[in-house]
C-alpha cells in the first residue's frame, strides 16, 4: 500500500511540501516541461502568477532552460520562492563535464544556484568505461556541486535499485531524490519502498500515463464520484501516495485543473483500487537498447548491470542490437521521443515491401540471437 501523505501541513504559498534528507522542503506538485512541443511561455507565466506553482521541472535535453528564464522574469516571482529542477544529459557525464554542464544550465536559466540537479538516466554508453564507473565519476562531481552550494540538493532520474546500491558503495552522498515514471498503470512500489527506506524522496513524472489514464472507465467513474476530472484523480492519488508529482501541460486550462487537487481527499478504498490498476506499463523510455515485454525480463536475467566494461561485452554486438531494436520501434510506431536525431540509422528509415508481421518476426528472431551472443 505504501505511505499516504497527510495534507495537514502546507507550505506558506499554499502547496504542501515534503522534507528532503538535508532539511530542505520540496513542493509536492510541480510543472513539468519537455521537448517536442512540451513548452509554452504563456502557460508557465500563468502557472506562476495565477496557480501558485513554485516548482518548475526541466532539463538540458528539453531545450527550454533559456525560455524558462524569460517566463520566470516576466512572472515577477522571487527566485527564493521558486524550486527549480533541471537535469544533466548523458552526453555531459563525467567529472569535469558535469560541473561545466551545471554552470551552463544555471546561466541559461538565469540563476546562481539550482534547487535540485538530477542525473537524467543511469545509462552512459561511454566506450572503454562501464556504466557504473561513469555514474560514480559523474556523481562525485554532483557531490562537489552540492558542497559548493551551486546545487542545493542533488538526485537521479530513472535509477533502479541496483543503480542506487552501486552509487551507495561508490560515493559519499545519498541522492536526495529519484525521479521515475509513476502513474496508475506503472507503480514501481518496490523501488518506492527502497527509496523511502533510505530517505530518498520519490518523484513521479508522467502521472496521467500520457493521457491514457484520462479515458480509463474506472478512473472516469471515480472522477464522477468526487466531482473531479480524471486528471485530478490521478494527480491526487499520486500525491496521497507520498509522491512528488510532476504533470506537464502547455494549456492554461489544464494547468489550472492540475493544480486544483488540494481541496479533497481520496478515500482509502479508492486509493487501494487505483493502486490495483498497476500493470507495470512503462510508457517513457530514455535509454537504449530498450528491451520490452518478455524480452526485457530475459535480458535482465542474462546481462545484469555488473559494472563490467561495455567494451569487453562483445562491442560488435550492441550496435546490431540497437539497430534491430530501433527498427522494431519504427515498425510498431514506438520510436522514442528522447532519441537523438543523429542516432537514427538511415536503414531504419527506409520503407520495406515486407509486411509488418514478417518484419517483426524476422527481427525478433535476429534479436534473440544477438541477445544470446551478448550474454
Amino acid at each position: 500500500m505504501g505511505t499516504r501523505l497527510s495534507m495537514a501541513s502546507r507550505a506558506p504559498l499554499g502547496f504542501p511540501t515534503l522534507p528532503l534528507s538535508n532539511g530542505l522542503h520540496i513542493p509536492v506538485l510541480g510543472l513539468g516541461t519537455s521537448h517536442q512541443g512540451g513548452y509554452s511561455h504563456d502557460a508557465v507565466v500563468y502557472a506562476l502568477q495565477k496557480c501558485g506553482i513554485r516548482h518548475i521541472d526541466t532539463a538540458k535535453r528539453y531545450g527550454c532552460e533559456s525560455l524558462l528564464q524569460k517566463a520566470i522574469k516576466e512572472s515577477d516571482v522571487k527566485r527564493e520562492d521558486l524550486w527549480i529542477t533541471t537535469k544533466l544529459w548523458h552526453s555531459d557525464y563525467g567529472y569535469e563535464n558535469t560541473k561545466q554542464a551545471c554552470l551552463e544550465s544555471c546561466k541559461r536559466l538565469g540563476v546562481q544556484y539550482l534547487d535540485l540537479y538530477l542525473v537524467h538516466w543511469p545509462d552512459a554508453q561511454v566506450p572503454g568505461k562501464s556504466n557504473r564507473e561513469v555514474r560514480a565519476e559523474t556523481w562525485r562531481a554532483m557531490e562537489d556541486l552540492y558542497e559548493k552550494g551551486i546545487c542545493r540538493s542533488i538526485g537521479v532520474s530513472n535509477f533502479l535499485i541496483n543503480h542506487l546500491e552501486q552509487l551507495k558503495e561508490d560515493c559519499k552522498i545519498t541522492p536526495h531524490v529519484n525521479q521515475v515514471e509513476y502513474h496508475p498503470f506503472q507503480r514501481p512500489q518496490e523501488l518506492v519502498d527502497y527509496c523511502r527506506g533510505r530517505n530518498i524522496v520519490f518523484e513521479g513524472y508522467c502521472p496521467l500515463a500520457k493521457g491514457e489514464a484520462l479515458t480509463h472507465p474506472n478512473i472516469i467513474q471515480l472522477a464522477k464520484k468526487y466531482g473531479k476530472t480524471p486528471a485530478q484523480i490521478c494527480i491526487r492519488w499520486s500525491i496521497q501516495n507520498g509522491i512528488v508529482t510532476i504533470p506537464k501541460s502547455t494549456k492554461i486550462e489544464r494547468i489550472q485543473e492540475n493544480c486544483e487537487v488540494f481541496d479533497f481527499n481520496l478515500r482509502e478504498e479508492d486509493l487501494e483500487f487505483l493502486d490495483s490498476l498497476n500493470i507495470n506499463k512503462k510508457l517513457i523510455h530514455l535509454t537504449y537498447p530498450i528491451w520490452k515485454g518478455a524480452v526485457a525480463s530475459e535480458v535482465t536475467q542474462r546481462v545484469p548491470d555488473t559494472g563490467a566494461s561495455t567494451s569487453k561485452i562483445l562491442p560488435q554486438v550492441w550496435p546490431v542490437r540497437f539497430l534491430l531494436d530501433f527498427t522494431l520501434w519504427w515498425v510498431a510506431g514506438e520510436v522514442p521521443l528522447s532519441l537523438e536525431p543523429w542516432a537514427l540509422p538511415a536503414a531504419a528509415r527506409r520503407k520495406s515491401s515486407m509486411t509488418q508481421s514478417a518484419i517483426m518476426s524476422t527481427l525478433k528472431s535476429l534479436r534473440n540471437i544477438t541477445t544470446t551472443q551478448g550474454s
